[in-house]
């Protein structure tokens, strides 16, 4: 989303913040461009990032949700 910059506040709380993002390939509603822009510019301020494209639509999928209960588990570990 274009407007993303503006709403996060860079600085030394965002380097320790782990990030997940997830993207469908094939998003009808929300381009895939939306998520590797905002990768993009996260990794500019943190490399504290987890970024995963998956075979789907603007959904959530198995695959997504088994890789983010992955994810929290590790950070939560």
């Amino acid at each position: 989303m274009p407007e993303y910059p503006p709403l996060i506040r860079p600085g030394e709380e965002l380097q320790n913040l782990p990030i997940f993002i997830a993207h469908g390939k094939n998003d009808p509603v929300l381009p895939l461009t939306y998520a590797t822009d905002a990768l993009a510019y996260l990794q500019t301020l943190t490399s504290n990032i987890t970024y995963h494209e998956y075979d789907m639509a603007h959904t959530v999928g198995e695959k997504e949700l088994a890789d983010l209960i992955d994810w929290l588990l590790a950070k939560t570990a």
